[in-house]
């Protein structure tokens, strides 16, 4: 998912198996808790694996579950890698 290029390939791969999509879910990522990291496409290796990667396999596939009698559905989902903040901002 870090690597677009990687991701428009297996969405290729993926549409070319499968000419309609039923379901879609987003589920990697990625927590980094150290030094700062990019990928491939000079993105942070966090917000590319767990955004762009999601976003770009959404679109790429978008074609074949939209467009039909019984259009599909997309859904990403996430973890919560921290606890939230117990300061309010109200």
């Amino acid at each position: 998912m870090a690597s677009l290029s990687s991701v428009r390939e297996f969405a290729a791969e993926l549409t070319a198996d499968h000419p309609a999509i039923d379901l879609l879910v987003n589920n990697a990522g990625v927590v980094l808790l150290g030094e700062r990291r990019t990928t491939v496409d000079g993105f942070e290796l966090h917000f590319a694996t767990n955004v762009l990667g999601h976003f770009a396999l959404t679109g790429s596939c978008s074609t074949h579950w939209t467009g039909r009698s019984s259009p599909g559905s997309c859904t990403s989902a996430r973890s919560p890698t921290r606890r939230p903040s117990s300061t309010s901002t109200t």
